[in-house]
């Protein structure tokens, strides 16, 4: 059913759910082929969720949120019943008419977001600037939840407040993340890490879908080979994204 589209109360984080456009329909639909691109969060830039696998994270002004939610419809759809430990309050699938970034500039705040994504977490700034990767994007899901992170000791800030459950200390924070579903021309250009991520690779939305339901290892493991031992799949980007690829309208 049709839905309020107001603010929500967390902190607001945009999630890219990142597709190679080489890989979509010739109508530029979304198939079960399609590569989506997953990363590796490294441990010296990522104090929240250190080697957790996720899509590409940012968090953002309240007012670009805000923009984002105004120029979509939310509709409510059912709680997701995935094995992950964050805690939904509500979701929402988003639409909204796409934007190109051939088109549309940065002073668009929906632009801006995504643009100073795939510059600071994939190292893209240089790639935009000249044109050799382009985009088109549109909102497709909104996660209200909260999200646990481990005290990780002294040397590193962990926002949200401080929770012991079932013995462990934790920070607990509320999120809203935003999923935006961005068709990525050039995506040849995404290198195989960044600083942010110390893995990033490609994978088939089908098995995406699969890997976010089942928490599966062997598909980690022909992602990451060796490197999936200690890697861990949650949060709410992947449940953004799997959100909008099983509800929304690919």
């Amino acid at each position: 059913m049709p839905v309020s589209n107001t603010p929500q109360g967390g902190a607001p984080v945009i999630a890219l759910t990142i597709l190679d456009a080489t890989t979509l329909g010739p109508d530029g639909s979304i198939r079960d082929d399609s590569r989506l691109l997953l990363g590796v969060r490294d441990p010296r830039t990522h104090a929240t969720h250190p080697d957790v696998v996720s899509v590409p994270t940012q968090r953002i002004p309240p007012e670009v949120l805000a923009a984002i939610q105004a120029r979509s419809q939310a509709t409510l759809h059912p709680a997701l019943d995935l094995p992950f430990p964050e805690r939904l309050q509500e979701a929402l699938i988003l639409e909204a008419e796409g934007i190109d970034s051939r088109t549309t500039r940065g002073h668009d705040p929906f632009v801006y977001a995504v643009e100073s994504l795939l510059s600071r977490k994939l190292g893209l700034a240089e790639a935009l600037e000249q044109g050799a990767v382009s985009f088109t994007a549109f909102p497709g899901a909104l996660l209200d939840g909260s999200v646990l992170y481990k005290d990780r000791g002294p040397e590193f800030e962990i926002p949200g407040e401080k929770v012991t459950l079932e013995g462990q200390v934790y920070f607990r924070e509320r999120n809203a993340m935003v999923n935006v579903v961005v068709k990525l021309a050039g995506a040849s250009a995404v290198p195989e890490k960044t600083s942010s991520y110390r893995a990033l690779r490609w994978i088939g939305v089908a098995d995406f879908l699969r890997l976010a339901a089942t928490r599966d290892h062997k598909i980690l493991f022909s992602l990451f080979g060796t490197d999936a031992f200690g890697l861990c799949i949650h949060g709410l980007c992947i449940l953004s994204a799997y959100s909008f690829l099983k509800h929304g309208k690919r």
